[in-house]
């Protein structure tokens, strides 16, 4: 071993592996309480570089059928500069077809133009309302 050479710690592993570019999160289907859901609230944890899209959908029939979220901008929030990492709120009206809305599955759709960068999420939160 010369004094120049580097280096090499005994837990560094390199891996190379690659990924599809796009894939989705599916959460596990719950039921809530009230027959008269009007509106299904989602906040993301998320990281979403450039080129890179996140979908949310929610599903009322057990995941035959989806349904787009729509983003809030309004409710956009820093959590991180540094990393970019925001909480979004997306939001969907059930409009006047309230009634049996009471089985919910969130879906969230993850896209990248390039294998470089992706999309992460850190946090999933749902909440389902009356009002």
């Amino acid at each position: 071993v010369s004094n120049n050479s580097p280096i090499v710690n005994n837990d560094l592993c390199l891996r190379a592996w690659r990924y599809a570019l796009t894939g989705d999160y599916e959460a596990r289907e719950f039921i809530v309480e009230t027959a008269d859901v009007r509106y299904v609230d989602l906040w993301l944890d998320e990281i979403k570089p450039s080129g890179t899209t996140i979908v949310p959908k929610l599903s009322f029939d057990g995941g035959v059928t989806w349904v787009d979220m729509v983003d809030q901008p309004a409710d956009l929030r820093t959590l991180d500069a540094a990393t970019n990492e925001v909480e979004r709120h997306y939001l969907y009206d059930t409009g006047s077809d309230a009634t049996l809305k009471t089985a919910i599955k969130v879906r969230v759709a993850l896209s990248t133009a390039s294998a470089v960068v992706s999309p992460r999420l850190r946090k999933l939160r749902v909440a389902a309302r009356t009002i």
